[in-house]
């Protein structure tokens, strides 16, 4: 009987460190993770040195095993990125100057001669009109300055308050109200959204006075902004506005230069597009004035010598990345990378991704070891993208050394169980 429970032990203790040391499977994907898979090329598979090519079966789009520089495999990205033909025939939208339509919200100064009943400054109200003191409502709602101070001269004249010829009547926009717009296509947070004028902070009785509006505070990538920014996969050529039922494109190619480029002022109604060229664009994924900041990424690193969250330093502070960091990185900020070499450091990371093409969850995994001592790391370094989750699993030889730590628990109440 002893035998054979000491057969039954050693079987189960056999079956439960192969299982330990046993690799998981491979995850799969929907959309395959592959040359042309993936929203990113740095998603494809990585091979074994046993697995490489010969030259002369070498697919030109698998550059595993090739040291070739980054800006190389950027710019044989960007020439897969092909920007659209049939946005081609849409007029580029004009420089504005001007403040434009005003809107309700919007802060105006009225002028009439020396009359200080009706001179001061007016907020155009919710309904879309200025009210002025013994005068009818004058709607201001999609009419420029010029337009409204028409208005209000043949109003003067029209309600007895003033005959020709008339004192000089002006109207000056001071400051615009939050504009609304939708916004639409690769952008990370599509919708409408609201352009919001100056902070309270950020006023001072000398603006305040003043004529005019700075029109970057509204312009085309404060509202990109306000979407959470360009996706990496967004067509900058042919950025598409709709307005009183004309379409106008915007090319924001510049904007990723840091140099001068057109910033076209919007108004609430513009209806924007953003088309996708369906392919990564390594240039976008990181801050311009176009894109977003920053990331919250996911982590999970719940392996030795780390057997919590709080004890691997992970909390909101590292969750917070710029955008552009890329996995490796955020593995180092993990404690994923390093430690005992002989046990720790062969090591896996699973990132877990949305396509925000497709929509579809993508799971890539990555030998650490591997992709840190590998010439041509950047070709299967993903950027990470927000919402991107990352965790990380121990070694083979620390599995196998908790399987057998997990083996002697379960024996110890043995030779007690017998003494009862």
């Amino acid at each position: 009987m002893r035998g054979l429970s000491a057969y039954l032990f050693g079987a189960v203790f056999i079956a439960l460190f192969v299982a330990g040391c046993g690799a998981l499977p491979t995850p799969g994907n929907i959309d395959p993770v592959t040359r042309d898979g993936g929203y990113q090329l740095t998603q494809r598979t990585m091979r074994d040195d046993s697995e490489a090519p010969t030259h002369a079966d070498r697919d030109p789009y698998d550059i595993a095993h090739d040291a070739i520089p980054f800006a190389a495999r950027a710019r044989e990205t960007l020439g897969r990125c092909r920007p659209h033909e049939k946005y081609a025939h849409y007029p580029l939208l004009p420089p504005q100057r001007a403040h434009g339509r005003l809107w309700n919200g919007d802060l105006i100064r009225v002028t009439v001669g020396t009359d200080k009943l009706l001179s001061g400054t007016f907020e155009i109200e919710a309904d879309g009109a200025l009210h002025l003191p013994h005068l009818r409502s004058l709607r201001a709602e999609g009419r420029s300055p010029k337009a409204l101070a028409q208005d209000l001269r043949r109003a003067l004249i029209a309600d007895g308050l003033y005959r020709a010829p008339l004192p000089a009547v002006a109207i000056d926009a001071l400051e615009r109200g939050a504009v609304r717009v939708h916004v639409a296509g690769a952008v990370f947070e599509p919708g409408t959204v609201e352009i919001i004028a100056r902070a309270p902070e950020d006023r001072d009785q000398v603006r305040q006075d003043a004529a005019g509006d700075a029109a970057h505070r509204f312009g085309l990538t404060a509202a990109l902004r306000a979407a959470a920014g360009l996706r990496p996969d967004a067509e900058l050529e042919n950025i598409l506005v709709r307005r009183d039922g004309q379409v106008r494109r915007v090319d924001l190619t510049d904007a990723l230069h840091d140099g001068a480029f057109h910033d076209p002022m919007l108004q609430t109604g513009d209806e924007v597009h953003v088309p996708s060229l369906g392919c990564f664009q390594p240039g976008l994924a990181r801050p311009t004035v176009a894109t977003r900041k920053g990331i919250k990424v996911h982590l999970s690193n719940l392996i030795t010598p780390a057997n919590s969250n709080a004890q691997a330093a992970i909390d909101d502070d590292v969750r917070e990345m710029v955008y552009g960091t890329r996995l490796l990185q955020a593995l180092v900020r993990m404690n994923c990378v390093g430690g005992v070499q002989a046990t720790n450091a062969p090591r896996m990371a699973v990132l877990i991704s949305r396509n925000p093409i497709t929509g579809e969850t993508e799971v890539v995994e990555r030998a650490i070891e591997d992709l840190v001592r590998r010439s041509s790391r950047d070709s299967h370094d993903p950027v990470l993208m927000s919402g991107d989750a990352i965790a990380c699993y121990d070694s083979t030889v620390t599995n196998a050394r908790d399987v057998a730590r997990s083996f002697i628990e379960l024996l110890a109440p043995v030779p007690v169980v017998r003494g009862l």
